[in-house]
């Protein structure tokens, strides 16, 4: 976990603040993100336009290149 509170600031990732452990769970304390989860716009959106399908796959790779580029 604190590899990944440890990653700097990008548009594409949501920070995590904080982890804490129980001996059954795992919390973590993100980064507000004030529009949602994926999930939640396909499910508002229903179907999702090419343009809409090409914008989010785009913002999905350049969050793995830039997880990849930090190891």
């Amino acid at each position: 976990m604190e590899y990944l509170a440890a990653l700097p600031w990008n548009p594409f990732i949501t920070s995590v603040i904080d982890a804490h452990t129980d001996p059954l769970n795992t919390y973590l304390m993100l980064e507000f993100a004030p529009c949602g989860s994926l999930f939640d716009i396909r499910h508002k959106l229903g179907k999702l336009s090419i343009d809409d399908a090409k914008f989010y796959f785009t913002n999905l790779v350049l969050a793995i290149e830039f997880l990849h580029s930090h190891g």
